[in-house]
Order: structure tokens, then C-alpha cells, then sequence
């Protein structure tokens, strides 16, 4: 997975198409996320599969909230864990404020008190599914069920879109 900037070009490699990434992200179909925990990027990862060849243009993209630590490369280094495929976005700190309050993403740094120095995220955890013209189609929370399900609700608003 390509880790890129958000106000870097991504290129048609990436995404399937020539865009830019500012605050969003679209493509053909794109599958955001913004996980409390890796279960939910291997949720995603199992629900593509399921998908199988429905899944050939949905692309998962990752938008971190923590742009102090998920540099690109580290972005790169974590999302390997996963599915082939995800783009790992960052950006400035006032970046990622806009890309927040733009999909109404909730973020607070919490210090940790066990540990003077360090910190930790706490964040909602919502999964967007957009068209290709960058519209909300759906989210999915880690209560929208296992990756059958998930793939399920995708496949689902998928068809109701083409309707």
C-alpha cells in the first residue's frame, strides 16, 4: 500500500484513478476507515475477500489521527500487516483537523499517566463507504458485525447505488 501525504497527488496506481487527496479521498468506490484497533482493518481486509470479484474497485483507505507518529513510512510499515491494496493517508495536524471535522471524525490525544512522554488516541471508529464521486453511501461501526456481514451490507449498498 502506497502511503501518501493528503494534499500529495495520488496516482492513478494507487486508486484506480488520477486524484488528489485534500481532507478526502475518492475513487471509484472508497472504503474508509479509521479503526480504534487492527481487528477492524482485518475486518475490512476478510470482508474484501468475501467480496470477491465485487470488490475488484473499492479501495480501503486509512486516514490516520495521529500524524505525529503514522508517517508515511510508518503508514507503509503498518498497513502491510493487512489486505494487499489499502492507502495509508497522513498530513499536517491541520490537515487531518479539516478531514475530522469534514466526515465528523471525533479525536482527543489522552496522555498516558503510567507512563510520562506518552500517549495514546482515543477516536471514533467509523468504516465510510463513498461513490465514485466521493458521495457517503453507508458506514459501518465495529457493531455492524463480522467481516460476512460487513461484506453483506457492502455488497447490499453497492446494489442499491446501481439500482
Amino acid at each position: 500500500a502506497a502511503a501518501v501525504r493528503l494534499d500529495e497527488p495520488v496516482g492513478a496506481q494507487d486508486l484506480g484513478a488520477g486524484l488528489r487527496c485534500r481532507a478526502r479521498c475518492v475513487g471509484r468506490r472508497a472504503h474508509r476507515t479509521s479503526p480504534k484497533r487492527p481487528g477492524q482493518l482485518l475486518r475490512i481486509s476478510e470482508a474484501l475477500t468475501k467480496l470477491g470479484p465485487a470488490a475488484k474497485d473499492l479501495q480501503p483507505v486509512f486516514v490516520t489521527i495521529d500524524p505525529a507518529r503514522d508517517t508515511p513510512e510508518a503508514l507503509k510499515s503498518y498497513l502491510s500487516n493487512f489486505a494487499p491494496g489499502y492507502v495509508g493517508l497522513t498530513g499536517s495536524a491541520e490537515d487531518v483537523a479539516v478531514m475530522a471535522r469534514a466526515y465528523r471524525v471525533y479525536y482527543a490525544k489522552v496522555d498516558n499517566a503510567d507512563a510520562p512522554g506518552s500517549y495514546t488516541m482515543d477516536h471514533s471508529a467509523l468504516i465510510y463507504l463513498m461513490d465514485a464521486k466521493g458521495r457517503f453511501l453507508k458506514h459501518f461501526t465495529d457493531k455492524s458485525g463480522d467481516a460476512a456481514a460487513l461484506a453483506q451490507q457492502i455488497e447490499a449498498a453497492l446494489k442499491a447505488v446501481q439500482e
